[in-house]
């Protein structure tokens, strides 16, 4: 097993680093990469930056800065990581319901679909590779092993996924509950003894969850940010994300039936197959059930699905039916593969854990005529739009080739030494350019390099966009990228949020207490709408305002213009 999952690793790897965006993404990239910076720098999340993220993701990529390179290179060499690793786990998790045939399908289409998908850094990659990890974790728990130890580091487990997206952790300790409580609580025995196991179960999956979210809390407290926490986490999102951020789900008129983005339907009907697949099979769930229906249990030592298969059938699906409908609700608001991914990967191994099951129980499942009318529809929902990502992945991966090979690479480093492609940046070994080897919007790099000669590092920079009353996202990586702080902690862009009077308040008092010197303003996301309401004016302009009255414009670099404080006296290399 582990030469089999260093070879999945190693072969994911070589996948996801062909295949990986060779553009970086400003905005939600961006958000890591500059959250890392700030965290190297001493700033304190939530009181010192506004997040919408738990730390974790920060301060795991801030590791890698400090012990590496501070640059995208980097950041994406967590990023493949993180998702090789993934990769594995689905393989591991899937052997525990399926044959090796199956769990290896599962591993193929998920590679493509992940790879498809890009967001480097995203935290539900981090959050995804701990539920899978937590779902190896509590299976030995469900087939009827003691394992008290297990459920507390299950705790852990949960509360570090909390650790990366607060709502994540929430829906995962709700969604194992009733697989592990109802499974202690079923076990022979008198009630009394019943319900004292399935509330020790529960007391030691919250004691665990505590013992990483405890010493969270008091840091907060400690650092004065649990204000800020709660507005950041709660208040904020419940006021605007909503209206601001929901997209449609996809139809099915016209071209769109070959849109890949079908799949965000594949949940909600894997929960119904899981659910119906417990209440058809709850019956056949011994060993003495198959072998009388004529099962094929031949060596078993070789399938572990077919051995796991016939302990803890129903809480097993329990487990992934809770998970799968549960983080649904995680994708229902940003509608799209991307967002609905933690619910995609436990839908693919009910969808294998079932074909599995029913061709192990040939006999029983020819009875079972409303669940294969309903499984069909999703195993060809899922094939069809696996394939679409396989081909994206493949073209991905031939643009990628293509330029590697058309690039010159220049042995004399200076001729290239501001270059942001794959030439001169990468060849040089200039490690100030943190966007080596990456591509950057058209002016990007220009207007980097003359806020990088004109400013010192500890001058703090605001970069915002060319109108704050409507706003989609914006560049939140040209901090990270220019090596410079940013004026305010409000930087990361949210619409309801960074338009609203409060917050351009606070903000300008930040730009005020900073002595901001220097404003680039971006029209890369001008074009941008949504069907939401972020495509609405909010009708405060006090940020605008602030900006036309303290700033001048000084140049325009394709999408950039770079504006100088009035009156300020430049550093030096100031062009006009």
């Amino acid at each position: 097993m582990l030469r089999v999952s260093a070879s999945l690793v190693s072969i994911s790897f070589v996948v996801l680093s062909i295949a990986s965006w060779r553009s970086i993404s400003v905005y939600d990239e961006g958000i890591i990469l500059t959250g890392a910076q700030r965290v190297l720098d001493g700033a304190i999340i939530h009181r010192d930056f506004y997040a919408n993220y738990g730390p974790g993701q920060f301060y795991l990529l801030a590791l890698f800065f400090k012990f590496i390179d501070q640059s995208v290179v980097v950041e994406r060499f967590l990023d493949i990581l993180i998702k090789s690793l993934i990769i594995c786990m689905i393989y591991s998790v899937s052997l525990c319901y399926t044959s090796r045939i199956l769990a290896a399908s599962i591993s193929i289409a998920s590679l493509f679909w992940i790879a498809s998908m890009g967001a480097p850094n995203y935290p539900i990659w981090t959050c995804l590779l701990l539920i899978l990890c937590l779902i190896k974790l509590v299976i030995p728990v469900l087939e009827g092993e003691d394992g008290n130890a297990r459920l507390v580091v299950a705790g852990c487990v949960v509360g570090i996924i909390a650790l990366f997206r607060y709502d994540v952790g929430l829906m995962v300790f709700v969604a194992i509950l009733p697989a592990i409580v109802l499974q202690k609580f079923a076990c022979a025995g008198p009630l009394s003894s019943r319900l004292w196991r399935a509330f020790a179960s529960l007391s030691l999956l919250l004691a665990g969850f505590c013992s990483i979210c405890g010493p969270l809390a008091f840091a907060y407290l400690a650092w004065g940010s649990v204000a800020d926490f709660v507005q950041q986490f709660y208040q904020i999102p419940a006021t605007f994300y909503v209206r601001t951020r929901s997209l449609p789900f996809p139809t099915f008129e016209s071209r769109i039936v070959l849109n890949r983005e079908l799949i965000v339907y594949l949940p909600p009907l894997a929960v119904f197959l899981g659910v119906f697949s417990v209440v058809s099979f709850r019956k056949r769930r011994t060993g003495a059930n198959l072998i009388e229906s004529g099962a094929d249990l031949a060596a078993p030592e070789r399938n572990c699905g077919a051995t796991d298969l016939i302990r803890g059938w129903d809480w097993k699906m329990v487990l992934l039916t809770g998970l799968t409908l549960f983080l649904f609700f995680k994708g229902v608001v940003r509608v799209s593969s991307l967002h609905m991914v933690l619910a995609l990967v436990p839908s693919f191994v009910i969808l294998g854990a079932i074909v599995f099951r029913m061709t192990v129980d040939t006999e029983f499942s020819r009875k079972l005529r409303t669940m294969r009318v309903c499984l069909v529809p999703a195993l060809v929902l899922t094939s069809a739009t696996s394939l679409l990502a396989a081909g994206h992945t493949f073209v991905a991966s031939k643009i990628a080739i293509l330029e590697f090979r058309d690039t010159r690479i220049s042995i004399d480093s200076s001729l290239n030494v501001n270059s942001s492609g794959f030439g001169g940046a990468c060849a040089s070994g200039n490690r100030e350019i943190r966007s080596r080897c990456f591509y950057l919007p058209d002016g990007a790099s220009d207007a980097i390099r003359f806020i990088r000669q004109n400013t010192k590092p500890s001058d703090r920079i605001f970069v915002g966009t060319i109108r704050h009353d409507k706003i989609v996202v914006n560049d939140v990586a040209f901090y990270f990228l220019a090596d410079r702080v940013p004026g305010t902690k409000w930087y990361h862009y949210d619409p309801g949020v960074q338009t609203s009077l409060d917050v351009q308040s606070r903000m300008v008092d930040d730009l005020n207490r900073a002595e901001v010197r220097y404003v680039v303003l971006s029209r890369l996301f001008d074009q941008q709408v949504e069907p939401n309401d972020s495509s609405k004016s909010s009708g405060v302009f006090l940020l605008d305002q602030y900006i036309e009255k303290h700033y001048e414009r000084v140049q325009d670099f394709g999408f950039y213009s770079v504006l100088v404080k009035r009156g300020a006296v430049p550093l030096g290399g100031l062009t006009r």
